[in-house]
């Protein structure tokens, strides 16, 4: 599998990052668009979550930074996904800005 990491910083606090990211990430109609087996699983005192799927896998983090939170992706992808790994990114990107701006 390849492995890809992403981060973003935003001003909300950790615990408003994570109710965020929990609330896009916890819709299955979302989840679908990336992977029809996907789930997403949480620990909202540790402000951590992982979604599996068929083709990949990723552990989400919040952590708090000076002037708001950072949020991190590590991501696992199938190697037939390796080739979009630019792509992945581009879009996970778009919509973390969407949701954290």
């Amino acid at each position: 599998m390849a492995k890809l990491s992403i981060t973003h910083q935003t001003k909300h606090s950790s615990q408003k990052s994570f109710a965020l990211i929990s609330e896009f990430l916890g819709n299955p109609e979302e989840l679908k668009k990336w992977d029809s087996k996907a789930t997403w699983t949480e620990d909202k005192e540790l402000k951590k979550g992982q979604i599996k799927g068929k083709q990949f896998s990723a552990q989400v983090m919040v952590l708090p930074i000076e002037n708001g939170s950072e949020v991190k992706f590590d991501i696992e992808i199938g190697l037939l996904l390796t080739p979009l790994k630019s792509k992945i990114t581009e879009i996970l990107k778009s919509k973390l800005q969407k949701h954290l701006g």
